[in-house]
């Protein structure tokens, strides 16, 4: 991937002239670092290496842009003048969050209740819900045949 990312990358200086329109010739003669770049520039969004990767076609397409240093150092950023949403990603996220906040709801429910829950889920087509309250209400079955079996060791003592 090293490989990869220092010929598709472009240097500091040509990302500063480019995007930036800076001039200056003592900023663009000295050695630029990524932590420079941060300083000067706040509102520049950095980007993880495996949602880069992950998203090759936009690194094509000039949304994301690998970045070189004078050290070797690669590092994607969002174009400026990208039109892609990055929030989109967050959004995922928080949905994420939402799914897990309703599995912990409802391991409170009985099994009767997951049960028609996961009906529910299967008639209106909720695969991803259903799959959830499935898992939980497997293994609450589990459980109670586990408890079950040790209130029956209890009696026969």
């Amino acid at each position: 991937m090293k490989n990869r990312n220092r010929q598709d990358s472009i240097g500091i200086r040509k990302f500063l002239k480019l995007y930036f329109g800076v001039t200056s010739n003592e900023l663009l003669s000295s050695d630029i670092t990524h932590k420079d770049l941060k300083f000067l520039f706040p509102d520049l969004k950095r980007l993880p290496f495996n949602y880069t990767y992950k998203n090759e076609d936009m690194i094509n397409s000039g949304k994301i842009i690998l970045v070189c240093d004078s050290f070797g150092t690669v590092i994607p950023y969002l174009s400026p003048q990208a039109e892609f949403d990055f929030e989109d990603e967050k959004n995922d996220n928080f949905e994420k969050e939402k799914i897990i906040e309703e599995a912990i709801n409802l391991e409170n429910l009985n099994l009767y209740e997951l049960s028609e829950l996961c009906k529910k889920y299967k008639k209106e087509h909720r695969y991803k819900e259903f799959r959830i309250a499935y898992k939980i209400l497997k293994e609450k079955k589990l459980r109670r045949q586990k408890n079950q079996k040790i209130y029956k060791k209890r009696d026969e003592r």
